[in-house]
């Protein structure tokens, strides 16, 4: 089994939302407003998302099917913001 981490793209909103509704966390009526707030984070380039596919499952337009997804949060901190991006990771 082998599982893909990498950026998410706007294409792998539908999979982010099956997710979170399969997980209980989002009902359908916040379906809507859920989507625009991850389509708004992957666009940003200050934001990271992420998804994490496996290669067995159905693809979706040629990438693995979404099997998990996380992104950064944005606060106030006394240290700054944290740097966006893979490259910023050490």
């Amino acid at each position: 089994m082998t599982v893909v981490i990498r950026t998410a793209v706007e294409a792998d909103v539908p999979g982010i939302v099956e997710i979170d509704l399969a997980a209980g966390r989002l009902d359908g009526a916040g379906k809507g407003n859920f989507s625009s707030s991850i389509s708004a984070a992957i666009a940003d380039p200050a934001r990271l998302v992420l998804v994490a596919g496996m290669a067995q499952c159905t693809p979706r337009e040629g990438t693995p099917a979404v099997v998990g997804w996380a992104k950064t949060h944005q606060w106030d901190s006394a240290e700054g913001a944290a740097p966006a991006g893979p490259d910023s990771i050490q």
